[in-house]
């Protein structure tokens, strides 16, 4: 993708294809070869950079933005801007470390591109090129026609909001740092107080189930994520994670290193990243958020999308 950025203000990039023989051989190459090598190759053009990129999203054995949230995205497409805007960073927060990174690099390159005033490819026609594979499999093709509208129209306001929509909302921020503050003066973590719901749940909720279940899990488990990101390794990944966590609070301590653990179901679906992927090298071993504090989030994000009317 940084190569890919360099040249962001060449006319129709990603609308033109390259060589089909030449992405062939990129791809062979890529796969053995330092990609400084592949990079400097005259015989390269940019549309052939620009088509494997493409071609990788396409086929991953899982969309980037994964199957099991395809509903919550189509939902989404239709909120008013505020509740998108909740829906979509609660969705952010749900993907596994990797998709993230990836997501991150992309959406930023796509916003590059878009504000380019020689590319001549706006939000729109990006999103046209990226909705299928981003967030639908290749195998999908009976739901295409009736999703792919909508999920094009999300991820135009994707690329608009490329860095809003990966902030920690306001509401969780708070609920973590009330938590730790408590946690610092009690080792019970067991007990969470009633008083220290956030706000998004507030707003959200409507049923009993979650009042209980989003006070064990969304509120509990949202300082695990604090603390995940504690112990993530030096680097400009964490310092960004640390600055957008705490961004409009005083939190103490810096964000988690990532750190190896056995692998899960959600890890295997994700291959290798290959190193063009981003401007760093990219861990693919990282450890993904815990299935227990995901249903935390998976319960405010279902309680968006069940009160958007």
């Amino acid at each position: 993708m940084a190569h890919i950025e360099m040249f962001c203000n060449e006319e129709g990039i990603f609308r033109k294809s390259g060589s089909h023989s030449r992405i062939e051989q990129m791809i062979t190459d890529l796969g053995s070869l330092p990609f400084e090598s592949v990079a400097s190759n005259p015989s390269y053009s940019l549309p052939d950079f620009s088509s494997v990129l493409k071609h990788y999203f396409k086929e991953l054995p899982e969309p980037l933005l994964l199957r099991k949230h395809l509903e919550a995205y189509r939902q989404a497409s239709d909120m008013d801007d505020e509740k998108r805007m909740l829906c979509l960073q609660l969705l952010m927060l749900l993907l596994p470390p990797t998709h993230h990174i990836v997501l991150t690099h992309l959406l930023h390159l796509l916003s590059i591109v878009s504000h380019s005033e020689t590319s001549l490819m706006t939000p729109h026609n990006l999103a046209v090129v990226f909705g299928p594979t981003l967030f639908l499999h290749k195998t999908l093709d009976d739901v295409m026609g009736e999703v792919l509208p909508k999920v094009t129209s999300l991820l135009e306001y994707m690329i608009m909001h490329n860095v809003e929509i990966f902030e920690i909302p306001v509401e969780v921020r708070l609920v973590a740092e009330k938590y730790m503050k408590r946690r610092e003066i009690s080792e019970d973590t067991s007990a969470i107080p009633v008083d220290i719901y956030s706000s998004a749940c507030k707003k959200t909720c409507s049923t009993s189930e979650f009042h209980e279940q989003g006070r064990d899990n969304a509120v509990a488990e949202l300082a695990s994520l604090y603390e995940y990101v504690k112990k993530m390794p030096d680097g400009p990944q964490k310092q960004m994670f640390l600055k957008k966590f705490e961004t409009g609070s005083k939190m103490a301590g810096t964000p988690p290193p990532y750190v190896k653990s056995k692998k899960t179901k959600e890890n295997k679906a994700t291959p290798k990243l290959p190193k063009a992927v981003g401007s760093h090298q990219i861990n693919s071993t990282v450890t993904p958020m815990r299935p227990v504090f995901k249903k935390g989030f998976q319960l405010l994000v279902s309680n968006v999308l069940t009160s958007r009317v």
